[in-house]
This record gives C-alpha cells, structure tokens and sequence, in this order.
C-alpha cells in the first residue's frame, strides 16, 4: 500500500496573499486555481487507485477555502474528497481527538483575537484573515495607552464575519467590553459560539478567507456560513487517526525537521525548483554563496522557540535582510525600493513550507513504514528563464518527492515488544527508554534494541 502525503491541499497554496511577493495579483489567482485542478487531479487519482492511501491533517481541509466556496466547483471538490474518505483511500490525521469543527472554532476564535486585541503583536499574518486589516494602523490612544491597530469599521465588519453580530468591542485585561459591558473573554466566546449556532450564522475564520478582497463585503458571509456549517460538520462524520506517535516521543517540531533539510543536499534542491527567475539571474554567480547565507539564515530561524509556520514566516523578514544584503549587495536606502528581496521571500517561504508539510507528514505516517511525501511549489515568473542560452525552468520538475529516509537514517533505537515486532522508533535512548518504561507501567513487555538489533537495556 502506498502511503501519500501531499502539500496540494495545504491552506498556504489558497491563501491568496500567502506568496507575498508577486503584484500581479492574476498570477497568484491563476496559480490557485490551477493548484485546486491538481488537488482534483490527486484526489480522482487516489479514489481509482487500488493500492494508495492519503494522508490529510486537520489544517489541511478545516481551514481550507477551496473546500469552502459556495461555488459548483467548491462543492464538487469537497464532494470527491468526502467520497475518497468514504472508501478509506484517505484519513485525517489530528491531536487529542479534535475534529473539524473544533479546529475551525480554535482558529475563529484566534483570529478573532488578533483582530480585536489593540495590543496584539501579530499583525502582518491578520493578513491571512483579511488582506485589508494588515494595512490599516491607526493612532496612539492617550486614554487607552496603546496603538489602536485597526479601524472601528474593520473591527466591527471582522466581528460580524466571524459571529454575524456588527459589535465594537475591545479586549482589556481578560474580559470583553462593548457599551457599558465587560464580559471574561471565555464566557463572551462561549454566548457568541451559542447565538451564532442559533441563529444560524457559525462563523469560522475560514470564512473570512473568502472575504479578503474587500472587508466591507461581510454581507456576502451570510450564505456561505450555512455551506460552511454542513460542509464542516460532514468532516465531523468521516475517519480520524490520532498523530503517529512518533514525532511526540521523539520531541519532534518543524525546526527538528528543518535543521534536518538545510543541512542536507535537500535544500539546494528545493532553491532549484522554487527560486524566482529573476532572481536566480542575480545571483547566479553567487549561487554557492546566496545558499551559505541562507543556510545561517534558516539555522537561525530554526533555534527559535515554540516554533509555528506563522512565527517562522515573522523571522523570515528579519532573516532575509540581516543576511542577504551582503550577499545581493543592498544597503539600506535600496533595500526595500529593489525588488531583490522580495524576490528571496518566495524561497525562504517555501523552504519554510516544505519543512512544515514534511513535519506534517512524519505526524501523519510517523517512520514505520515507506511513505512519499510529496512538494508542489510556487513557481514566480511562471518559470520563464533567466536567459536564451539557459533557460531557468530546465531541471524543474515541478514536484518534489522525498521518502522518509532522511529521518530513518537518523534513528539509533527501535522499541520492540514480546514478538519481537517493532512498536516504536528513536533518536535518542533517552527518549527509548522512556518511551520503554511507559509500555512496561501497562504491562507490556518489550525491549530496547540498537541499530545493530542488540538489546541495550531490559
């Protein structure tokens, strides 16, 4: 049975602002719709398959706007994915049970946070919700000794998006205030969550995805809350699998994964496939050098804490400029009017995005048994090539396949139990036998073996 995992149906690929780099905004949506053509294409090739199973996580369908739109074409995509579950050619992998309607809440009330809170430090990715918020930054407020961040009206039209009330409020030491009410945070969510099922608007954040070219727009919300609804509750019904205990055991994050990719032959092969054209005719005499500064770069990047693709996409800015003005030649009055920069985000966006789907594949499938996970990238510049006599586009494949022997290659310790049948893998002993220990406390037995297949402890 072939086991696939894929970055086709990830958010990130529909998120319409999430390439950050191109302002010809046609390409981006050109580039969407032919991503949700092969998703289609994927999907229709693993239903007729009689020896293929996908992986998805949560993220990938629970807040996906290609599922979501209340459009023929949405629903007809939804429709095939909830038949390839049906015929359990495909899983959803999640965490501590949740499912796709508490995915979806988590992420609403999230983003409605972002967006309500005057002193939240996550502004650039609001722009995930609404591309309209990202940019709108008000003045000091004596009284309230902040910086209002986003605009009554834009306030008020997320919130009605997301519960379908039109209510100003503010966050202020835990509580909720509007009018003269102030509310504990926790208690205003659940009445909001309440009215909105009861009245037949269940907002969710993916929704406001579909709103992000014109925030005024929360009207159009009200028929596609009902599509959202059922469509998520349909995902409520089909087949859930806990994450493969692997990445946990091992304290795996995407960082873990990303140390791995960058300091292995990997990284040069997704600035192959990703690099913008114009770019790569930049640096192309510099290549060996661009890729040393990024290389520190991500190394940088991966020593952050708690990491997530968002945090990770934050440090990316700072990374790019710290470590790519020597190496493209930029000081500070050209840095930001030349478009090299921009240009370097798609990379590291991507590199991003492939460590974090890869981590998503080893939760999905953990390393037990041959998976093959599958990069399609953003091609910027359409792949035109840098010049006549070498065109860029030559060596793209436009996928990127990797098995899980990149991870394999570094377990030293299997767990294995009275049959002799391997039940876990590791990287460390320590983590073994603690992993050991834990199985023998419910009465199991089993050993810890080396590479070489030796007991190490009993």
């Amino acid at each position: 049975m072939k086991k696939i995992y894929s970055n086709l149906s990830d958010s990130v690929h529909f998120n319409r602002s999430a390439v950050y780099l191109s302002p010809d905004m046609k390409e981006i949506y050109d580039y969407a719709t032919r991503r949700a053509k092969q998703l289609k294409t994927e999907l229709e090739t693993v239903l007729q398959s009689d020896d293929c199973v996908l992986g998805l996580t949560l993220n990938q369908i629970a807040d996906n706007p290609v599922f979501y739109e209340p459009k023929p074409e949405s629903q007809a995509l939804f429709e095939l994915l909830l038949e390839v579950m049906k015929q359990r050619k495909a899983f959803i992998s999640n965490y501590r049970g949740y499912k796709a309607s508490d995915y979806a809440l988590n992420g609403m009330v999230s983003g409605w946070k972002r967006i309500c809170d005057d002193d939240t430090d996550d502004l650039r990715y609001v722009s995930s919700l609404i591309d309209a918020l990202a940019d709108i930054i008000g003045d000091a407020d004596p009284q309230r000794d902040m910086i209002i961040h986003y605009s009554d009206n834009a306030k008020r039209a997320a919130h009605d998006a997301m519960f379908g009330i039109d209510r100003l409020v503010t966050i202020s030491d835990g509580n909720v205030c509007w009018s003269s009410h102030s509310v504990p945070i926790g208690q205003y969510l659940s009445d909001m969550r309440e009215r909105s099922r009861n009245e037949g608007v269940y907002g969710y954040y993916t929704g406001l995805r579909l709103l992000k070219e014109d925030v005024d727009s929360v009207r159009q919300m009200r028929p596609a809350h009902g599509v959202l609804s059922d469509r998520i509750l349909r995902l409520d019904q089909m087949e859930y699998r806990p994450n493969d205990p692997f990445v946990k055991e091992n304290h795996f994050t995407v960082s873990t994964v990303m140390r791995q990719i960058i300091r292995s032959d990997i990284l040069e092969r997704i600035f192959t496939e990703t690099i913008d054209s114009t770019l790569e005719k930049r640096i192309r005499k510099r290549r060996d050098e661009f890729l040393s500064a990024a290389q520190t770069a991500f190394e940088t990047i991966a020593n952050m804490a708690a990491p997530t693709r968002s945090k990770m996409y934050e440090q990316a800015f700072t990374a790019i400029e710290e470590h790519l003005k020597s190496v493209m030649g930029y000081n500070d009055n050209n840095y930001h009017r030349n478009a090299g920069y921009r240009l370097a985000m798609s990379f590291f966006f991507q590199v991003i995005d492939f460590c974090y789907n890869y981590f998503n594949c080893l939760l999905t499938f953990g390393v037990q048994e041959d998976t093959e996970y599958r990069f399609y990238p953003f091609h910027t510049q359409k792949g035109n090539s840098s010049d006549e006599s070498a065109p860029f586009d030559k060596t793209r494949k436009g996928v990127i396949i990797l098995s899980n022997s990149l991870i394999r290659e570094q377990i030293q310790y299997t767990v294995s139990d009275g049959s002799s049948t391997p039940i876990g893998f590791y990287l460390s002993f320590a983590d073994a036998k603690s992993a050991a220990d834990a199985l023998r406390k419910t009465g199991k037995e089993c050993r810890i073996l080396d590479r070489q297949g030796y007991a190490v402890e009993q």
